[in-house]
């Protein structure tokens, strides 16, 4: 609500990801009812989750993907930069989605290399009113939050 932003909470089956809950703000995306899926490399809340996974299960993941993928070499680019940039601030950015006018920033809410499933919590908005600076800002808030959402989620 301080945002403005859509928020999503998310959960990984197979090469996609899939929305289970949101909450949209400014940005309202026709066609994308709760449970609509994407490409794991298509959306912040994905790369999240593959950035995230084991060393193991994330090149296995990677080989399904270059087997499949015509377009592979520019997405291992984007999953190399989304691993960097967890690395470092523990979530990641995507931008100029939908034609250049949306971005989003997303964060894994599974303890990282845990089996089971896989969660992900993303926000984003309208790209001329999501700076970076707000993106970065917006990551800093979802890694607070998946610290308290983890353990629930950990719960088999």
């Amino acid at each position: 609500d301080q945002t403005k932003g859509n928020s999503m909470l998310s959960v990984r089956s197979g090469t996609d990801i899939i929305s289970v809950e949101q909450v949209h703000g400014e940005w309202i995306t026709p066609n994308q009812p709760i449970g609509w899926r994407a490409p794991l490399i298509a959306i912040p809340s994905g790369l999240a989750v593959i950035v995230a996974m084991d060393e193991a299960a994330r090149q296995d993941l990677m080989a399904t993907l270059a087997a499949t993928d015509p377009v592979w070499p520019r997405h291992r680019e984007r999953i190399e930069r989304a691993q960097a940039q967890y690395a470092r601030d523990g979530y990641v950015i995507l931008t100029g989605m939908v034609d250049g006018q949306y971005s989003a920033v997303a964060t894994p809410l599974f303890v990282e290399g845990q089996s089971g499933q896989q969660w992900a919590l993303s926000i984003g908005g309208a790209t001329s009113r999501w700076s970076e600076a707000h993106l970065r800002q917006a990551g800093q808030a979802l890694c607070k939050v998946a610290t308290l959402l983890r353990p629930a989620l950990a719960v088999t």
